[in-house]
C-alpha cells in the first residue's frame, strides 16, 4: 500500500488533469447543447446518448472525476476524496 500527502492546494500536475477534464466536459457539453433532431429535453439526452454510448460513459467519468476533486478541499473529506479518485482511475 502506498500511502501520499495530498498537499493543501492541488499540485501542477494534478491541476493540469483537471483542467483537461475541464475542457473535454466543455466539449461534452458543446456536442449537447448542438445536438440536431430533438423537439424536447428528454429526447435531446436520448438522442445525444445514442448517436455515441460513450458520451454516457465519459459524463460519468467527469462526474466522478468531479466530485473528488471538490472533496479534495475539505481536509476531513481528503480519505473519501482517495477513495472516489480511486474509483475514477478504475473506470478511466
Amino acid at each position: 500500500m502506498c500511502l501520499v500527502r495530498t498537499p493543501s492546494a492541488p499540485s501542477f500536475p494534478e491541476a493540469y488533469v483537471a483542467s483537461c477534464v475541464l475542457a473535454f466536459a466543455l466539449e461534452l457539453l458543446r456536442t449537447f447543447l448542438l445536438t440536431e433532431s430533438a423537439t424536447g429535453g428528454a429526447e435531446k439526452v436520448r438522442v445525444w446518448v445514442n448517436a455515441n454510448r460513450w458520451r454516457f460513459f465519459d459524463s460519468v467519468a467527469i462526474v466522478i472525476f468531479a466530485v473528488a476533486f471538490t472533496l479534495r478541499f475539505d481536509p476531513v473529506m481528503i480519505p473519501v476524496a482517495h477513495a472516489v479518485y480511486g474509483t475514477g482511475v478504475c473506470y478511466w
